[in-house]
C-alpha cells in the first residue's frame, strides 16, 4: 500500500536524494538504463533484472559535486540462466 510517508523517506525516491555525495547510473552499452541513489540499488537491479538490456550491463557511481564516474560493478548475461552475473 502507497504512503505519502514512506515516500519522504524512500531511498529510491530521487526527490530524496538531494545531499548525496554520489549517485548510481546502470548503464548498458553506455546507454542510460536506470539511476539510484544508493549503489547497494544498483547492483540489486542488476543481479534480479528479468530483462535483456545487452550483453553486459554497468553501474557507474558518479560524484554529484564534480561529475567524475567510476564503474563501480560489472555483470554479464548468462544465456543459460537468463539473468546478469556479476564478472
Amino acid at each position: 500500500m502507497y504512503s505519502p510517508d514512506h515516500a519522504d523517506i524512500d531511498p529510491a525516491n530521487p526527490a530524496n536524494w538531494k545531499d548525496l555525495e554520489y549517485r548510481y547510473e546502470v548503464r548498458a552499452k553506455g546507454k542510460f538504463i536506470q539511476d539510484f541513489n544508493d549503489k547497494d540499488f544498483a547492483v540489486a537491479f542488476i543481479l534480479n533484472n528479468e530483462f535483456y538490456f545487452g550483453p553486459e550491463l554497468d553501474v557507474f557511481e558518479i560524484d554529484a559535486e564534480y561529475g567524475d564516474e567510476e564503474c563501480v560493478m560489472c555483470a554479464e548475461y548468462d544465456e543459460d540462466l537468463q539473468r546478469y552475473l556479476k564478472d
